[in-house]
């Protein structure tokens, strides 16, 4: 896999720490953006994938359409 690691930074989801990450897979030619959370032991990924640079605004709006509740 020829994936290249664009950016990388440290987030938070309320009071949970996450990564956020922006990636180019040259194999698929596909921009893929991704959020990571661990919250009591599980795992949550969110992921984009678009053939070319996608919208931040759509990303954005993907991204904060997910919340925790317990």
């Amino acid at each position: 896999m020829e994936k290249k690691l664009l950016s990388q930074e440290n987030i938070t989801l309320g009071a949970y720490p996450g990564i956020e990450m922006n990636l180019w897979d040259e194999k698929e030619r596909i921009f893929l953006t991704g959020r990571v959370f661990i919250v009591n032991q599980r795992l949550y990924m969110l992921l984009v994938g678009s053939d070319k640079n996608p919208q931040v605004s759509n990303v954005r709006k993907f991204f904060d359409s997910f919340e925790l509740i317990q």
